[in-house]
């Protein structure tokens, strides 16, 4: 195996830059596998602030043969997983595969990243609209489910709880919705394969619904946003557990 590259620079766009010592490039996708980047159209692309060369000391892991990269604050327990590019994520099982944070993560299958289930939140707020709302994992704008397209073929179904309120301390408005969706990633290119409703139980609503869309990005990503109601302003907790299966098989 090729010597793996240092990183050399990230600028404002994530964009990296390696050094070999004597010249700096942008790097082969094994370069960027090892910090935990994307690696998409002959770039490696890491967010700033997970680049942190003294990142070990803020993991706790135990179990054997586990690789994490450009990772904070990890808890990890079991063996075989691989953990890049993460804060604030807790994996646990076997062969877990996981670039998400503040995620539960756990793994069951027989290679990495083949059978797994991660449990993510989603919160925000609308504010008297009923025009669609992105939510973001932990409120963090530009934290999303973002698909790995380092592997060939992915199939995720998710089972979406929703969690809404009005704000007012005297309003009584709230509710709670349950959903399903199945998504396919196939060569890179993301796509729904279906959606269902499963419950809607609400009091003083009328027009509130949350919804899960494939989006086209680097990478791609499953976009959640919700619609509220002109009425009012509403806080919203959207808890989405994705089971997966992740392989390179044609």
């Amino acid at each position: 195996m090729a010597r793996v590259k240092k990183i050399s620079s990230i600028n404002e766009a994530g964009v990296v830059t390696f050094t070999d010592g004597r010249t700096t490039s942008a790097g082969t996708k094994v370069d960027c596998d090892y910090y935990g980047g994307t690696y998409s159209g002959s770039v490696c692309y890491i967010r700033k602030e997970k680049v942190n060369t003294n990142f070990q000391n803020k993991n706790r892991v135990s179990g054997a043969n586990n690789t994490i990269h450009s990772s904070l604050n990890i808890n990890a327990t079991g063996n075989e997983h691989t953990i890049k590019n993460c804060d604030s994520t807790t994996v646990a099982g076997k062969y877990a595969d996981t670039k998400l944070d503040n995620a539960f993560v756990i793994g069951g299958g027989s290679t990495s990243g083949r059978n797994q289930v991660s449990t993510l939140f989603f919160e925000g707020r609308t504010v008297e609209t009923t025009a669609a709302t992105e939510l973001f994992i932990g409120g963090v704008s530009g934290q999303r489910l973002t698909i790995d397209e380092s592997y060939n073929r992915l199939v995720l179904g998710l089972d979406v709880h929703a969690t809404m309120k009005a704000i007012h301390s005297t309003d009584t408005t709230s509710g709670y919705m349950h959903s399903n969706a199945c998504f396919q990633s196939t060569a890179g290119v993301l796509a729904i394969n279906g959606s269902h409703t499963a419950s809607f139980a609400t009091s003083g609503m009328s027009t509130s619904s949350v919804v899960v869309t494939a989006t086209a990005g680097t990478p791609d990503y499953i976009k959640v946003h919700v619609v509220g109601d002109a009425r009012m302003t509403m806080d919203w907790s959207v808890v989405i557990n994705v089971y997966e299966i992740k392989t390179n098989a044609v």
